[in-house]
Order: C-alpha cells, then structure tokens, then sequence
C-alpha cells in the first residue's frame, strides 16, 4: 500500500498519467540520491493516481520545490476541484503531523498548464494560502509568426546584421560548456546579476540528463557571441534556463540572432511553448529586461508563490 505521504524514494518512481513536468519527475528530485528530507504527496481514486506534488523540509518550513524552478501540484487529465482539495488535505496534514509552521508553494507559470494552475491556485487560497509575490515569465508559441514579425521593428537592424555578417545559430555538446558557462558568468557579471549555477552541477545535470538539458550558441566564425543552457520541461515546452552574450561586443546585440535561434528549433522539434524566463525577483519587476523582452514580442504569463503561515 502507497501511503498518502512518504519520504521520496521509499517506492519506486511511477509510470503515472498526469500533466507533469521534469521539475517533478523522481529522477530529478532524486538526481544525486535519496534525500530523507523530500516528500512525495498524492492522492488516489480506486486505486489511479489523481495528484501529486513533491514537499522539501529544512527545520519547520515547507517547500515545494527547493533546488527546482517551480514546484506545485500536479493533477491527472481527468482531475476535478474534488481532487485538487483532496491533494490540499493531504498536504495539510502531512504539515500538521511534521510540526511545520510555514510552507511556500513556487507555482509553474499559469501558461504551461491553465486548467492545473487554477485547480491548484483555488484549492489553495480555500484552505487559507496567499499569494506572497507573482513573477511575470515571458514566452512564445513558436508555431505561430515568423520570428521577424514578432520582434519590435527597431530590434530586426540587429537580425539583419547578424544575417549579413553570417553568424550561425548551432546546437552545441557539452564539451563547449566551459565556454558557455565563462560567457554566461561574464555577462551577468556586466549586469549586475548572480550566477545561480556553478559549472560543476551544470555538467553533472547534462550528464545525469542528456536528454533534458540542451546548449546553443551564436558564432561570428569561430568566435562564440552568445549562448543558451536550455531544458526540455516536458514534449510542449522548452526552457531558456540561462544565456549570455560578450559583454565587450555588444554595439551589435548578440542575443537577438540566439533568440530567433531557439525559436525556429523550438518550432521545428514541435515545441508548443518556449519559455523565456522571468523579468522579475521576488514580484519586483527588472523594469530594463521586462522591456527588453517585450520588444522581443513575448507574451507575459503569472508565476505566483503561494504562502502559509500557522
């Protein structure tokens, strides 16, 4: 018998049929072993798994997900606001009998799943959640315009640069790593942002999963000009995890020929959905990269993290 709530790794990883995505999926929670402080939730009907989420514990707070992008519920197809408040009383009292007094739910962007996003969000807020912040995510569905329509037409001079001076878009092995991750870091340095990766766990995440975790850059000849960490989040959506450009060459922007990249590969490999992250910290909006995505023609999605407090 499967319990309601058991310690990651207890019972080995199903083959179940819900709306799910890699951040949820056993092998990534357990990539580096069995961790007796993350949770496996569900719940079940005659014996189908309906839902099911994962819950990291450090002292008496509650995370679904530390070490993840996003966390939150995950329903079957068939589920109903009967099993989203079912998934929330297991959760509530696997908080009560482990003595948590907080718990944070970072929730997926409301555009990968609306339907599963609204179930969780409702349930949620009846048993007392708030949302503590809403990040904004920018995406494409890349099925849609050719990518120079998309774009603010002041941006297409970079493109047409880019075409002139035969730069090319390539899919990389992890061998250009190192070079990738030394762009990376350089670039976010110019602007003032955190590297959240190291290139230890940058390598060991492409070896643990070949398939889920893609690397793509720009060249001006052999020169690398910008580059993309990019992860396969399920067969519908593909996400730009982490890119930079050389902050010493940016009279002619780099980033705007990988963009267009990623795009035409999302495109041809049928993804429905490509992510291009955030433009926020915490709700606060980066005013100068929400802009700059915008003029890139994205859509905006919600990507709350709902909070409760005993």
């Amino acid at each position: 018998m499967i319990l309601p709530y058991y310690p990651t790794g207890i019972h080995p990883p199903e083959k179940a049929s819900l709306n799910t995505f890699f951040f949820h999926e056993d092998r990534f929670v357990m990539r580096y072993g069995k961790d007796p402080h993350i949770y496996t939730l569900s719940t079940r009907k005659s014996g189908d798994l309906r839902a099911r989420m994962f819950i990291s514990i450090s002292g008496n707070e509650a995370v679904s997900m530390s070490k993840s992008s996003f966390g939150g519920i995950d329903f079957a197809p068939f589920a109903d606001e009967s099993d989203a408040a079912d998934m929330v009383e297991v959760l509530f009292n696997f908080l009560v009998e482990n003595k948590i007094t907080k718990c944070r739910i970072h929730a997926f962007p409301q555009c990968y799943d609306s339907y599963s996003h609204d179930l969780m969000e409702s349930a949620l807020i009846e048993r007392g959640f708030e949302v503590a912040w809403t990040d904004i995510t920018h995406y494409y569905q890349p099925a849609g315009q050719p990518f120079d329509t998309v774009i603010d037409p002041d941006e297409r001079t970079h493109l047409n640069f880019a075409r002139k001076s035969n730069w090319q878009f390539r899919k990389l092995d992890k061998d250009y790593l190192p070079a990738a991750f030394d762009l990376i870091t350089r670039s976010r340095e110019a602007k003032g942002y955190p590297e959240t990766l190291s290139l230890e766990e940058l390598t060991r995440n492409f070896n643990h999963f070949p398939d889920i975790f893609h690397l793509f850059g720009v060249f001006d000849g052999p020169d690398l000009r910008s580059t993309s960490v990019c992860i396969r989040v399920n067969d519908n959506i593909l996400y730009d995890i982490s890119h930079g450009d050389n902050p010493e060459k940016r009279k002619h922007n780099s980033m705007l020929p990988l963009i267009q990249g990623l795009y035409y590969y999302a495109r041809q490999h049928r993804y429905s959905l490509l992510d291009l992250g955030i433009s926020t910290e915490k709700g606060v909006k980066n005013e100068g990269l929400f802009n700059f995505k915008r003029k890139l023609g994205s859509a905006v999605s919600e990507k709350k993290t709902f909070v409760w407090e005993f």
